[in-house]
C-alpha cells in the first residue's frame, strides 16, 4: 500500500509542475524580466494566428512556446511576446508579456503584473483594448501580424511589415506612364530628415534605397527606349 501511494504523489507532482516551469523558462539570463505564466483556459476554441503585434509603435515578437526565440511561422494567440528592441532597457518587465484567455476572453499581463482586457475587433486583424490600458487614449489597438513580409498595398500605396531586426520596413508603390516625344528620363526620390544617431518610436532611419524594375510590355516603343 505505501508504494501505491508513493507513486500516486509523483503522478500528481509531475501533472501540476509543468505549467510553472514553463513560465520560468522564457527568459534570456541577461534579461531583467521574465515571461509571465502563459495560461488559456480554452485551448480548442478558434484563436488568430500571429507572428506578434504592434502595439503603440512597438513591435512584440510571438515566441515559441517554452522558448527565448521568435516563432518562424504564425502561431496561436496565445503566447508570450517579447520587444526585443528594448528588453535590455530600464523598464523590462514592461517589455515582456503574454496574451492569455480565460472564461471571459483575452487579456494581456506584462511581467510587471499589469493587464487589460482584449477583445477581436470588427477588423479581425487587431485586438481591442479596454480603458484601464494606460495608453488607451494614444493607443486602443493590438495590430496582430500574421507574416513576416510586407503586404503589397498598390500603386501609390505604402506596405510595412516587421524584418529580421524587428523594426519596421517600408515600400511605396508607383506608376510608370508613357512620356510625351520630347521628354527624357529619371527618377528622384525624397525622404524627410531625421537624426542618424537617435532612434525615433524604436526606429531608426538609415540610407534610403530604390529599385526599377522596368516593365515595357504594356508600353510603346517610345518610351520602352528611353528606359
Amino acid at each position: 500500500m505505501k508504494r501505491i501511494l508513493l507513486v500516486s504523489t509523483i503522478l500528481t507532482s509531475l501533472i501540476l509542475s509543468p505549467s510553472s516551469s514553463l513560465a520560468e523558462e522564457q527568459k534570456k539570463s541577461e534579461w531583467g524580466a521574465g515571461c509571465p505564466q502563459v495560461v488559456d483556459t480554452n485551448p480548442n476554441s478558434p484563436q488568430p494566428s500571429v507572428i506578434g503585434f504592434s502595439f503603440n509603435s512597438i513591435l512584440f515578437s510571438r515566441l515559441q512556446d517554452g522558448y527565448v526565440e521568435k516563432v518562424s511561422s504564425a502561431s496561436k494567440l496565445v503566447g508570450c511576446y517579447v520587444n526585443f528592441n528594448e528588453i535590455l532597457g530600464p523598464d523590462p518587465k514592461w517589455q515582456i508579456g503574454v496574451i492569455n484567455r480565460d472564461s471571459t476572453g483575452f487579456y494581456w499581463q506584462n511581467a510587471a503584473n499589469v493587464s487589460w482586457r482584449l477583445s477581436i475587433d470588427s477588423d479581425p486583424k487587431r485586438l481591442l483594448t479596454d480603458k484601464t490600458n494606460p495608453y488607451f487614449d494614444q493607443a486602443k489597438y493590438f495590430d496582430l501580424l500574421s507574416e513576416s513580409t510586407p503586404v503589397w498595398s498598390g500603386l501609390g500605396g505604402v506596405s510595412s511589415g516587421p524584418n529580421a531586426s524587428d523594426a519596421f520596413g517600408y515600400y511605396l508603390g508607383g506608376e510608370l506612364i508613357d512620356p510625351s516625344s520630347g521628354a527624357g528620363s529619371g527618377f528622384s526620390w525624397y525622404s524627410n530628415a531625421m537624426q542618424l544617431s537617435e532612434p525615433v518610436l524604436s526606429q531608426q532611419i538609415g540610407l534610403a534605397s530604390t529599385w526599377i524594375v522596368p516593365d515595357n510590355q504594356s508600353l510603346s516603343p517610345l518610351a520602352a527606349s528611353k528606359l
